[in-house]
């Protein structure tokens, strides 16, 4: 089929294609005048991905698309269709009824409410800017506005409660944490206490530079008194081999007259014993005195010699006491430094404790801000107001539906009856009926009349074959 054929076939059956074309435009236009109007109303929100956290001073950026999808995702969410149902609190006699006829399983009202919210709300923009609008189509122009805002404003609040209650689940994290490490701390820092009041310890005590100092103190008499026993030992060795020539002996004074008056009397004895002769009863006399002093002498050196050991003695035991003293000293410095030692650890360990308690303490107070932030990165640009016209069925748009439908069913009509039941039309038709038979003749387009003219052309007809 040529353009030709076509538009012969359409001239040929233009009933058809107008009959059609009318009954196709009528039923959209009827359609559109016999549907309940629909009203649309819309609110826009504006969602910053780049803002500034009020407690931590920092700008939180993120990828520009990634985020503004997020916030399309959250809008369009089962949470903030349900927060939106609850807060409109709609008492529809026809929406109840609605309800109940439905077959939605065990939905209560408010599930199956938000649910057709989903259906009503239509959330556009984002792509480009920051700009988020939601539109509302219901058959009243006031509810339309209401169901806008109420997502609206589920949305901002659904922002603020995703940012708060991770905030809040922390804030009860770290407070559980710093009330395990407040006890841990307390107990500590008693067993520090008890360790200190065992070992007497204070804690501005200075006990182990009183004691270092003591054992220093003990340490020099210990020189003091092992130089005086060596050299008590020494002049006691000396005393025994030669008590005459010790330095005791010869310091005594003692001992210095009498063998001073033992010389004299030697003296005297020889010249006696050249006058008068070794018999002579003054020497004798003499003789015995010398005697007599001698045994005195040896016997003060003797003394002497005892009076040394006895003093080497002593100053042996004072030395045993001294190095005794100097031991229970170090043992005494040494317990204080380990206590000391011991309760510098149970000092560290309070120390640690009490950071660990500082930073969870902080990040409490910080969660516990954050938890309390009644701020998201969202807000109301414009809220939704009651339309004046309807957003739909719209007359003019569906009557140029009408219009496109039923030309394009008009022609199918027209194919279709041409289809069932076909006419010559033209050459071509006859060409293709024929299946190669020549045309001999073209009678020109003559009007049809049962008259004469219907006669005539009879008459031709019949002459021709």
């Amino acid at each position: 089929m040529n353009l030709r054929q076509f538009f012969l076939i359409v001239r040929g059956r233009w009933r058809v294609l107008v009959a059609t074309f009318l009954t196709v435009v009528a039923l959209v236009v009827g359609a559109t005048l016999l549907l309940p109007k629909q009203y649309t109303a819309t609110a826009s929100v504006v969602a910053d991905n780049n803002k500034s956290d009020p407690v931590t001073p920092v700008t939180l950026q993120s990828d520009p698309q990634s985020f503004m999808l997020t916030q399309v995702g959250i809008l369009t969410s089962d949470r903030v269709t349900m927060e939106a149902a609850r807060s409109l609190h709609y008492e529809s006699t026809d929406l109840y009824h609605r309800w109940e006829n439905s077959k939605h399983g065990n939905l209560d009202f408010t599930a199956w409410f938000a649910k057709l919210l989903r259906k009503a709300v239509r959330v556009s923009g984002g792509a480009e800017g920051n700009i988020i609008e939601i539109s509302a189509q219901w058959t009243d122009a006031q509810k339309s506005a209401d169901i806008a805002n109420a997502i609206a404003q589920a949305y901002l609040t659904t922002s603020i409660a995703l940012k708060t209650q991770p905030a809040q689940q922390y804030a009860g994290l770290f407070n559980d944490r710093a009330r395990e490490l407040r006890a841990d701390l307390q107990a500590k820092q008693q067993r520090l206490v008890d360790f200190q009041n065992e070992k007497g310890i204070i804690p501005t005590d200075e006990r182990i530079d009183v004691e270092s100092a003591r054992l220093a103190e003990l340490s020099t008499q210990q020189v003091v008194v092992q130089g005086q026993r060596q050299d008590s030992q020494s002049r006691q060795r000396q005393i025994a081999g030669h008590a005459d020539s010790s330095a005791e002996v010869l310091q005594s004074a003692l001992i210095a007259n009498l063998k001073a008056q033992v010389a004299t009397d030697e003296a005297k004895q020889q010249d006696l014993a050249t006058n008068l002769g070794v018999n002579h009863p003054e020497y004798k006399r003499l003789e015995a005195e010398i005697v007599s002093l001698r045994r005195r002498i040896e016997l003060e050196s003797n003394r002497i010699a005892a009076s040394l050991h006895d003093s080497t003695e002593i100053v042996m035991r004072r030395e045993a006491d001294v190095n005794a003293a100097v031991e229970a000293q170090k043992r005494r410095l040494l317990e204080l430094k380990q206590s000391r030692d011991q309760a510098g650890l149970l000092q560290n360990d309070i120390v640690v404790a009490q950071r660990n308690l500082d930073a969870v303490t902080q990040r409490l107070a910080q969660s516990s801000l954050e938890g309390q932030v009644e701020q998201s990165n969202a807000v109301l640009l414009a809220a939704a107001t009651a339309p004046d016209e309807p957003s739909s069925p719209n007359l003019p748009i569906n009557g140029v539906v009408g219009v496109f439908f039923g030309l394009v069913l008009g022609v199918g009509a027209v194919l279709l009856a041409e289809l069932l039941n076909g006419r010559v039309r033209a050459k071509e038709d006859l060409e293709e009926a024929l299946e190669g038979v020549p045309v001999l003749a073209k009678i020109a387009a003559i009007p049809w009349d049962r008259g004469y003219h219907g006669a005539k052309v009879a008459g031709l007809l019949s002459a021709g074959s």
